[in-house]
């Protein structure tokens, strides 16, 4: 009869020490705003890969900034560095193109993208989230380009960049320089045509 106890007892314990075994370290990312996130429910992915979890959402000490408390899984903790970018995927509208609208469904996540594996940053663990995803996302070597021009013309999010009639790259987006002057057009060049 005293059998039963222990082995539940010892079960317990078993799973006890699994759920702590699997857990990975804990980071904290600021954002301007918590919209579209929920703690215990909004996903951390890479790559659609789910690799942590919203733990908890709070304000900062100066109440300017809500901060995510993120549950990373223990084989993602090396994904995580001091170059490690974050921000939130939902639906958006940007340089005439609508992303995120799968998550009008699933509900926002936080995506990462981790620094090169080559160029590895320091270990940390606080981080400044970005208020919109990078415009350049991609692990293809090449080299971000910015063209100032006095209008965008006919351009649109992923023209192609033409290199004696080879396309070697992309629009990107743009965005209108300081007072108003010229437009900032964002393109990527592959290489070795970055050169």
């Amino acid at each position: 009869v005293w059998a039963v106890p222990a082995v539940a007892a010892a079960v317990g314990l078993w799973l006890m020490w699994q759920t702590y075994a699997a857990l990975g370290p804990l980071i904290e990312v600021s954002f301007l705003t918590a919209e579209g996130l929920t703690a215990k429910q909004s996903k951390v992915r890479h790559k659609e890969v789910e690799v942590g979890v919203v733990e908890r959402i709070a304000l900062s000490a100066d109440r300017q900034r809500a901060i995510a408390t993120l549950r990373m899984n223990r084989d993602a903790a090396d994904l995580v560095d001091s170059k490690t970018r974050f921000w939130v995927v939902k639906p958006r509208f940007f340089a005439g193109s609508v992303s995120g609208l799968q998550t009008i469904l699933s509900g926002a996540y936080i995506e990462i993208a981790p620094g090169p594996a080559n160029d590895r940053g320091k270990p940390a663990s606080s981080f400044e989230g970005l208020e919109n995803p990078p415009v350049l996302k991609s692990e293809v070597p090449g080299r971000e380009v910015r063209l100032k021009a006095t209008r965008i013309g006919s351009l649109g999010l992923g023209s192609p960049i033409y290199f004696r009639d080879f396309v070697v790259g992309e629009v990107l987006g743009w965005d209108v320089s300081a007072m108003a002057e010229s437009v900032t057009i964002h393109a990527f060049v592959r290489a070795p045509f970055d050169r």
